[in-house]
């Protein structure tokens, strides 16, 4: 053997016989125990969890609406969107200007490739699991990491979720609930002495997460509630002037940002037409996704109880008897001293009262309030874990929290494949590719009176409604925009449609001619479609002067649609049936 080559053996040896390879082994396996390596590991699940739906082409309702809206691709366009709504407003007008430039971002590089913008959801997603993993670990403290883990698995797996990741207009939830947690930590790592830059990047974070999305305004009451349960000083009231104190840099930030609001906007974001809930309902719905495998056992009993409580009387005593039971719980954790525990009480009740206060709830409105629950039950795991033998109410209350949290984790789309997502982007897609192909045989300045496009589909899954919101006309209108602008076409929706899965291919519409500008929408395929008038369909009357009536009986539905003779010189159907997009000239 060559001299060099015996010396490289042995050199190789030496490593490999002494006291280093031990040093990385142990290295390693530090490493692979450390919250890093667990943190990543919860991004990593919740990554893979939504492996089976990546570059699905969702077009949901405002999404596209939302990415085409700034288009420009000068540095100029970043001043507009801090100047201006981050979509068009039909149904909302909102000022969200750090998502939209996220968004504008991804189309400038990408397109309108909506492989793209999900991967953005997904990875803020996985981010989002990684740092309540990082929370749970500061809040919880066990020796192991196990209930840490348990959390921000939870949270990351919840099946509720699947109505956030997978909607691309969905990702001001995601990126707010990032700049929360980061602002969160942050503020953490000063209170811990990391530093005082730690403190000037938490108000940085907390300002952009108020730039996300607008429920970004109760960041700095969650960053108070934080310093507040943790607070050394003596005395309630010492304890929340001492807070107040230390926080008021975070509530100076809701000024400026109201300011660049109402400047871009005039008013205050939000819907411009939308259902006042009753304030039970709002908890009531709230909670009902929280608890989501509750949903698979029956759904009589919770139908029952939300028609119960629209009576005012009734709805009040709920309210009252939660507000009750809320201050009882806040009471007890901050006489019994865990901080921990009062701390993500008061930021899992900011958000029912943040909606009950607004009046209006949705299902993504979860993602948010789902962060302190599921820190909150791991908590409750492990406070209770070593009691679990000595008495049978601790045996009970630790079986159920534990059967909540891996219920959770078991009807997770990591486990179970739910197919309607995918069913729904596929109906969207197509919908949408037919109006423009229909639409190409319009003349140029014509209205398109939209009949029938699929604005709700619903799927009754194992006793679970999961309502998927696809298109309107503000959706329509930005693609026909983009693919055909010389066209100039104006789109106008004039039915909302429910569609209920398996029968969504099924042909159920037809539109029949009664006089020169007078037409009959008619369903006679109720059990797996129902048609309603649009949700703007009053202020639509007043400014175009066309009649809508909508007319049932127990085997048929109509819509009497009667147009302006003004508007009959321009005007034309897009007639989706179930099967296909028509174009029926007027």
């Amino acid at each position: 053997m060559p001299p060099k080559k015996r010396k490289s053996v042995s050199k190789a040896n030496a490593f490999f016989s002494n006291a280093r390879l031990s040093l990385f082994i142990k290295q390693c396996i530090i490493f692979f125990e450390s919250d890093i390596a667990l943190a990543f590991a919860a991004g990593l699940i919740a990554l893979l969890s939504y492996n089976a739906y990546f570059g699905i082409q969702l077009m949901e309702f405002d999404a596209l609406p939302k990415v085409l809206f700034h288009q420009g691709q000068s540095p100029a366009e970043i001043i507009k969107i801090f100047s201006m709504p981050d979509g068009p407003s039909l149904y909302s007008i909102n000022y969200r200007p750090f998502s939209s430039v996220l968004w504008w971002i991804a189309f400038s590089i990408a397109g309108l490739g909506f492989s793209a913008l999900h991967a953005l959801n997904f990875a803020l997603h996985a981010l989002n699991a990684a740092l309540v993993f990082l929370l749970a670990r500061n809040l919880i403290r066990s020796k192991t990491g196990f209930f840490e883990l348990l959390a921000s698995l939870a949270f990351a797996l919840h099946p509720v979720h699947l109505n956030t990741v997978l909607f691309v207009s969905r990702m001001p939830e995601l990126l707010l609930a990032f700049f929360m947690l980061s602002s969160l930590l942050c503020l953490i790592l000063f209170l811990k002495g990391s530093g005082r830059h730690f403190f000037m990047l938490s108000i940085a974070l907390c300002f952009l997460a108020m730039l996300s999305k607008e429920p970004g305004i109760l960041v700095p009451f969650i960053l108070f509630f934080y310093v507040l349960s943790f607070s050394r000083a003596r005395g309630f009231a010492q304890r929340i002037k001492a807070s107040l104190k230390f926080s008021l840099s975070f509530f100076l930030l809701a000024p400026a940002y109201l300011a660049l609001m109402f400047f871009a906007l005039g008013r205050l974001g939000g819907y411009l037409l939308a259902p006042q809930r009753f304030g039970s309902q709002t908890i009531y719905s709230l909670f009902l996704f929280l608890f989501y495998p509750v949903n698979f056992l029956s759904t009589i009993f919770f139908n029952s109880f939300y028609r119960l409580f629209q009576n005012p009387v009734l709805d009040a005593l709920f309210l009252s008897l939660f507000a009750a039971a809320s201050f009882l719980c806040i009471w007890f954790f901050s006489r019994k001293q865990e901080s921990s525990a009062l701390f993500l009480m008061l930021f899992l009740l900011a958000f029912p009262t943040a909606f009950v206060c607004a009046g209006l709830f949705q299902v993504w409105y979860t993602y948010l309030p789902s962060i302190p629950f599921s820190i909150l039950a791991a908590l409750f795991l492990r406070k209770h874990f070593h009691s679990f033998s000595k008495s049978t109410a601790s045996q009970v209350a630790v079986a159920l929290v534990s059967l909540l949290l891996f219920s959770l984790i078991l009807f997770s789309p990591l486990f179970v494949f739910y197919k309607h997502p995918l069913e729904a982007a596929s109906m969207a897609k197509s919908v949408l590719e037919q109006s423009v192909v229909a639409a190409e045989d319009a003349p140029e300045n014509s209205t398109l009176y939209l009949v029938n496009f699929p604005q709700h589909l619903l799927y009754p899954e194992n006793g679970l409604r999961v309502v998927m919101l696809m298109l309107n006309e503000t959706a329509v209108q930005s693609f026909l925009d983009f693919r055909l602008p010389e066209k100039n076409l104006k789109a106008v929706s004039l039915t909302s449609l429910m569609v209920l899965s398996p029968d969504i291919n099924e042909k159920q519409f037809d539109l029949i001619q009664g006089g020169k500008c007078s037409f009959t929408l008619q369903n006679s395929g109720r059990a797996s479609a129902r048609v309603q008038l649009p949700f703007a369909w009053q202020s639509l009357s007043r400014e175009t002067g066309i009649s809508l009536q909508l007319e049932r009986s127990d085997e048929i539905e109509s819509i009497q649609i009667s147009l302006p003779p003004e508007a009959c010189s321009n005007a034309a159907f897009l007639l989706f049936d179930g099967r296909k997009v028509q174009f029926i000239r007027v």
